[in-house]
């Protein structure tokens, strides 16, 4: 497996938290961060894939907004006559 080196300012908080996490588990503070994102990434691409299927359950249902109606909501959002609510 080949690599690529990153380096981020962390706060110093959660540096320590890193730094924490990763002596109680016996590992490196790179493998923690390498962890940290590998479980982050997965569980984004989880929610999205989720999402998606969800927002695909609503159009089988009908539940879906006319192009008319978000052309409308957004002329008001541009010229400030938002009610606050979206595109119903």
């Amino acid at each position: 497996m080949s690599f690529k080196r990153f380096t981020a300012e962390l706060p110093t908080q959660l540096a320590a938290r890193v730094d924490a996490i990763a002596a109680c588990n016996g590992m490196t503070r790179d493998e923690a961060v390498q962890q940290a994102l590998q479980t982050w990434l997965l569980h984004d691409e989880e929610e999205r894939h989720r999402m998606t299927w969800e927002g695909l359950d609503d159009v089988d249902a009908g539940r879906v907004v006319s192009h008319d109606a978000i052309q409308e909501h957004v002329g008001a959002l541009l010229h400030g006559r938002s009610s606050g609510r979206g595109p119903v």
